[in-house]
């Protein structure tokens, strides 16, 4: 199909409908969103939301496809897609009914297992940030810590770095800061096997803060030489080195030291690093 003519999204239309009549409503929500985004290109707002909608209902009928097989991975991720493009149309009614369709298919997968043949951990991903926006943050840990072991399966190192990532935000959510410091931990580990030195570095900092906010101060010390190592290696020599120094010197408990070394860049960090820190100086004082 060429993509010149100045009528195609008309042709996408047509495209959309016979998917529809063969009953493949995953093609039909793709030339559907070709549709929507044409209509946002050329400032056609009523017809982008319109097209939006029946992007989302087009993706709704493929999840009811797959839930009448029992596919429930694979209907969760059409249902949060179609909730999506419900939100981008306008349409609450259906994005409720959408919201209702993940609710199902989530029980049913904690009551059966988490065991899923899907192999786009993207869309694992996707389902793990729609439950992480909701604040159910149970559910979105599962779905991340299934997409982080397909990764490493798969050896998609970076990908899984991130998923890892998410995992520890969701136990820094949580409360839980010892499960995040070992996540952030991980997550360096494999920023560090990929060569991102940066983030390695930070995730590794991170993770420092939080197991000396825990009295984990071996392990404080550990990924504090970890983001050291990264610092060096990459020659970063911005904040983060000065950061991994604190970490350090706070898992060694030379306080003095690190007061005044984090006195030198804590303005420059923004607040909820600087809770983190201080809360870290906080828990010291009083072990």
């Amino acid at each position: 199909m060429s993509r010149t003519r100045f009528n195609e999204h008309l042709e996408w239309i047509r495209e959309a409908e016979n998917a529809i009549e063969k009953g493949n409503f995953e093609s039909a929500a793709r030339f559907f969103q070709y549709v929507s985004t044409y209509y946002g290109m050329v400032n056609d707002e009523p017809n982008r939301k319109k097209f939006a909608v029946k992007t989302g209902e087009s993706y709704l009928s493929a999840g009811e496809a797959c839930l009448a097989q029992n596919e429930l991975f694979k209907a969760t991720t059409f249902y949060v897609k179609a909730s999506s493009f419900f939100n981008e149309g306008g349409d609450e009614e259906k994005k409720k009914v959408c919201e209702l369709k993940i609710l199902q298919c989530q029980k049913n997968l904690t009551r059966e297992g988490m065991e899923t043949d899907i192999d786009d951990i993207r869309e694992l991903k996707a389902i793990g940030d729609y439950f992480a926006d909701k604040g159910e943050l149970a559910s979105s840990l599962a779905f991340y810590q299934t997409a982080a072991d397909k990764a490493r399966k798969q050896e998609k190192t970076a990908l899984a770095a991130g998923l890892y990532r998410n995992i520890g935000d969701c136990f820094k959510a949580l409360k839980d800061f010892e499960a995040a410091a070992e996540r952030y931990a991980t997550a360096g580990d494999l920023f560090l096997l990929c060569g991102n030195y940066f983030e390695a570095a930070r995730h590794f900092c991170e993770s420092g803060f939080f197991f000396i906010r825990v009295g984990k101060h071996q392990k404080a010390s550990i990924v504090a030489a970890k983001a050291s190592l990264a610092c060096n290696t990459e020659g970063i020599d911005v904040i983060l080195d000065d950061l991994s120094e604190v970490c350090k010197l706070l898992s060694q408990k030379s306080l003095d030291e690190a007061k005044e070394r984090w006195s030198k860049i804590r303005i420059k960090f923004k607040r909820s690093y600087i809770e983190l820190v201080d809360s870290c100086f906080e828990s010291m004082t009083k072990q």
